[in-house]
């Protein structure tokens, strides 16, 4: 619906519908006729750790692959309601970010809040790890993003992030 496409990032994309018509209209199987139709993916219920993959690149009228550069308005937390009636809180742990202006160009770059409280959000590009401050966290997230940093993937987790760190590291040792 209109409603859903004002949605915050990432409520939109967890709740967009597509129209299916012309070329992607679908095959009904009582008419076996080609028909106008909606499809709408729901989420129930969201893993505790989830993964967001922006599409960031489209075909354009030529076949060629173009890097879309539209700013998005990434939230460090969001709720989510669970079938169940009860809401889940998800915080933003890291940002996989394209610098470049074409899909031919570029580098890919990340930005990790790590689990230990207070340690804050580090930037690894490469060999080189440093301590980011909200200052440049802000300009990866917010509407006003350079045109070439782009986030790419952004990852949140459900509750604190130092329950999930905890999680992940008893899954590995098993």
């Amino acid at each position: 619906s209109d409603a859903d496409s004002e949605l915050p990032f990432p409520h939109c994309a967890l709740r967009e519908e597509e129209r299916l018509t012309g070329d992607d209209k679908f095959l009904c199987d009582r008419c076996s006729e080609l028909q106008e139709a909606s499809l709408r993916l729901t989420y129930g219920c969201l893993p505790p750790l989830l993964c967001l993959h922006l599409k960031r690149f489209s075909l354009d009228s030529r076949g060629c692959v173009t890097k879309i550069n539209e700013p998005v308005q990434i939230p460090a937390e969001f709720r989510h309601s669970e079938p169940d009636g009860t809401e889940r809180r998800y915080e933003l742990y890291a940002v996989i970010i394209h610098d470049g202006l074409t899909i031919s160009s570029g580098h890919y770059t990340s930005l990790v809040r790590l689990p230990e409280p207070g340690s804050g959000w580090f930037s690894f590009d490469d060999d080189y790890v440093r301590p980011v401050g909200s200052a440049q966290l802000d300009m990866v997230l917010s509407p006003s993003q350079t045109a070439s940093k782009t986030p790419y993937v952004v990852l949140y987790s459900a509750g604190p992030a130092e329950a999930c760190a905890a999680a992940a590291a008893g899954s590995q040792s098993t």
